[in-house]
């Protein structure tokens, strides 16, 4: 994803798996909002998604991600 041109929509990358923390930093950097549901430990992936891989997302948009995953102390 490029920060592009206001109003330019971009697809949903699939992101099931992969390490909430960094997707979300990555994410909110390039001007989405993130909300993650689900206890982020140090294990945490992400196991779905809203909008679904493939769907168009704009800069702004409200992008939901579910984790699980294990909390080590």
């Amino acid at each position: 994803m490029s920060r592009g041109a206001p109003g330019e929509t971009y697809l949903m990358p699939d992101l099931l798996g992969r390490d909430v923390k960094p997707v979300r930093d990555d994410l909110e950097a390039l001007g989405f909002n993130v909300q993650v549901v689900g206890e982020v430990g140090r294990l945490a992936s992400i196991v779905e998604q809203i909008p679904l891989p493939g769907s168009r997302i704009r800069r702004g948009q409200t992008l939901v991600l579910k984790v699980a995953g294990q909390v080590i102390p």
